[in-house]
This record gives structure tokens, sequence and C-alpha cells, in this order.
């Protein structure tokens, strides 16, 4: 899936950078079995953001599967997806 922030540049350090995402179960973030959203950053760093901080920084989600969409929405991200 691909997500992007639309907070201000000083809120975030990768604002306007369209990000690759995935949600995962096997990063040292995700607890008792719950999966959490990794982000992939232009520079290759992999970033684990849980569902509150991924509201905080205005992600929203640019492209993703409906599958994609109803498991971030199980794991507790209620992102806004931007539809053409």
């Amino acid at each position: 899936m691909k997500l992007k922030s639309f907070k201000p540049a000083r809120a975030v350090a990768h604002n306007a950078e369209v990000v690759e995402a995935f949600l995962s179960t096997e990063h040292d973030a995700a607890t008792e079995g719950n999966p959490v959203l990794i982000i992939r950053l232009s520079n290759g760093t992999e970033k684990a953001i849980n569902p509150t901080d991924a509201g905080l920084a205005g992600y929203h989600i640019l492209e993703a599967s409906e599958e994609e969409i109803r498991e971030l929405r199980a794991a507790g991200y209620l992102l806004p997806y931007l539809q053409d």
C-alpha cells in the first residue's frame, strides 16, 4: 500500500513523501501478535508507527487493496482513503 502525510513539514520529517507501507506482526513494535504499520521511507529506512501516531502524522491511504484496508481498520488504523 502507499501512504502520504498531509501534516506541515515541521511536524513530519517526510511530509509530502509517498511511502510504501505494510502491516507486520514480526516487528519488535508488534505486541502480542497484533500487527503494526511499517512505513518504508525513500532512504530505505523502515519505521513502525502505531495507530495514534499514524493519525497524528496525518497519513492518508493513496493506494491499497480492499483486503489491506480491512486489515488496517481491524488493527485500529482509521486512516482516510483518498480516492480518484
